[in-house]
């Protein structure tokens, strides 16, 4: 028995058979979209939807109605293009040779010819189908859990064999951690550049003196640590120089961390501000000993 064309709703369509996705909310649209991708049964219906949400993702950007919309569409069309692969996966194919070249007049070409679908883009639609639908989905959780924009390159290199998961996954992790220490980060969490700002108005307090030299020092350290393994990234990745911004404060050659933190014990502690350098460095010391409770070996001053 053929199954007959799902027609696309008229509201989905401009007066030259678009998409018109501004006249009301694309969310409606989308879940009727939705709708339609789970009732569609060949080929072509599951590109029009696909369509459908690839309009919409690009309406949703460009009105800037949030990453939440934005990412919506885009689930639509990746279900839809898995659908499209699953489709084409069981259509028959000319022996021994692969979705990609398969010649002559068979099933798989032909429905390729008919839809107008370039082999490319079909190869692309197959392998988004050979996961589970368990792994398609996590892989798009991971996505849309970091705050990302989904899209069909993420998603495969998602559902990735396991030595290139495993190098993606480094990377992801890697991404995941640095984003709150950035001053716009996409976690939503309070980013440490927040923190700083409210170090900086507690900073002429008295008693804070201590505090804002350990943290100075941390930050110079953090910096000059980060810095050198940007140079190393930029050296093995063969890529250009990222220029920087603003110097940071680790760049000036005269002013050392164990400086910075002496002229900060000498501020909070003018009894020592005649003293040798030898002497303030064991006070420093031996504050820390008290504060942190570590041995002298850990509180030494790099």
């Amino acid at each position: 028995m053929s199954i007959p064309i799902l027609t696309i709703d008229p509201e989905f369509q401009s007066s030259d058979g678009g998409s018109n996705l501004s006249s009301s909310a694309p969310s409606a649209k989308l879940d009727k979209a939705r709708q339609m991708l789970a009732e569609s049964r060949t080929l072509s219906e599951v590109k029009k939807v696909k369509d459908i949400a690839e309009a919409a993702k690009l309406y949703a950007k460009a009105a800037r109605l949030g990453r939440e919309t934005q990412n919506y569409a885009a689930e639509i069309a990746l279900l839809a293009a898995r659908k499209a692969g699953e489709i084409l996966t069981h259509l028959q194919k000319t022996p021994k040779e692969s979705a990609a070249s398969a010649a002559g007049d068979s099933e798989y070409r032909k429905t390729l010819k008919e839809t107008n679908t370039p082999e490319r883009t079909a190869q692309v639609w197959q392998n988004l189908a050979e996961p589970t639908d368990l792994e398609f989905q996590k892989a798009l959780r991971n996505i849309v859990g970091m705050g990302k924009e989904l899209t069909t390159t993420g998603v495969l290199k998602e559902i990735a064999p396991p030595k290139q998961q495993a190098e993606a996954n480094c990377l992801t992790e890697l991404q995941r951690c640095l984003s709150p220490l950035m001053p716009i980060g996409s976690d939503g969490q309070p980013k440490l550049s927040e923190l700083l700002d409210e170090a900086i108005a507690l900073a002429n307090c008295p008693g804070n003196k201590k505090d804002i030299a350990h943290i100075i020092v941390m930050l110079n350290t953090v910096a000059t640590h980060f810095a050198g393994y940007a140079r190393k990234l930029e050296s093995q990745a063969a890529l250009p120089p990222v220029p920087k911004s603003a110097p940071t404060a680790s760049a000036s050659p005269t002013i050392s961390n164990r400086e910075l933190r002496r002229r900060a014990w000498k501020a909070d502690n003018p009894e020592y501000a005649g003293a040798k350098n030898s002497v303030v460095d064991k006070a420093i010391q031996a504050e820390i000993r008290k504060l942190d409770r570590i041995s002298p070996k850990a509180a030494r001053v790099a």
